[in-house]
């Protein structure tokens, strides 16, 4: 018989424990998204056309001003403020005679935040201000801008295993809907709080496969949905269980 490993309410003792190994305790930081990118800047001196080249060929909607001497910005400048400036002003029509300092604007104090800052802190001002300039640990250097769209890519990053695997489980409950071995794992007291999971899925398909006439190889196919519960136990953080039985 398997260990149910996939109801912690049911067998607290059985199933899979939360790892809670100190790393997890950790929250995730506005550090973490620009970890991976090198910081751009501009001066306030540098021409218009340059910052327009720079944001171009890097797709993007802002960039720090920084100038000699500082390592931390204050200001940016973005496709806003460049098209205020340019609309507002028509001796700057002209890109050639117009300098970054003719666009940059000061940020507000809360949208400059250090990279150790929980990610949950800033969401609301990304949503409200569109970005946020990040600096060190220190609050001396300026390490990168997050936007609406990095925050959307970390979010994909951190929901998209659970939702492919909540969408497996689904898949799995509508193959064996009609299996006798669900029939019985229903009517057991213990279950009656409770939807199968990933072990009790193999189980049925290991019982009931000559039933289900899917046209594919038993044995591949029970070893690949323990891949996806191992997969399933790192994405939920669950501790691997000294030992289990199955049927």
């Amino acid at each position: 018989m398997e260990t149910n490993k996939d109801s912690v309410a049911a067998n607290p003792i059985n199933g899979p424990q939360p790892d809670d190994s100190e790393d997890l305790k950790v929250p995730i930081t506005i550090g973490e998204i620009v970890a991976h990118k090198k910081p751009i800047s501009v001066s306030s001196g540098d021409s218009l056309e340059k910052a327009i080249t720079i944001m171009l060929l890097n797709d993007y909607s802002q960039l720090p001003v920084i100038d000699e001497g500082n390592k931390a910005a204050t200001k940016v400048i973005s496709w806003k403020s460049i098209g205020f400036t340019l609309a507002s002003n028509k001796a700057a029509s002209n890109n050639q005679s117009c300098r970054v300092s003719d666009c940059m604007y000061s940020l507000l104090y809360k949208q400059i935040v250090r990279s150790n800052t929980p990610l949950l802190q800033v969401v609301e001002i990304i949503i409200e201000m569109e970005f946020v300039l990040v600096n060190d640990e220190q609050g001396t250097d300026t390490v990168g801008i997050v936007t609406a769209s990095d925050l959307s890519e970390k979010f994909k990053q951190l929901a998209e295993p659970f939702l492919i695997i909540r969408e497996i489980e689904g898949n799995l409950r509508t193959l064996v809907k009609d299996t006798p071995s669900l029939a019985k794992w229903n009517l057991k007291p213990e279950n009656r709080n409770r939807v199968p999971g990933l072990a009790d899925y193999r189980n049925f398909f290991k019982k009931d496969w000559s039933i289900l006439k899917l046209g594919l190889d038993q044995c591949e196919f029970v070893k690949a949905l323990k891949s996806v519960t191992d997969i399933r136990d790192d994405v939920m953080h669950f501790k691997k269980l000294k030992s289990s039985q199955e049927d």
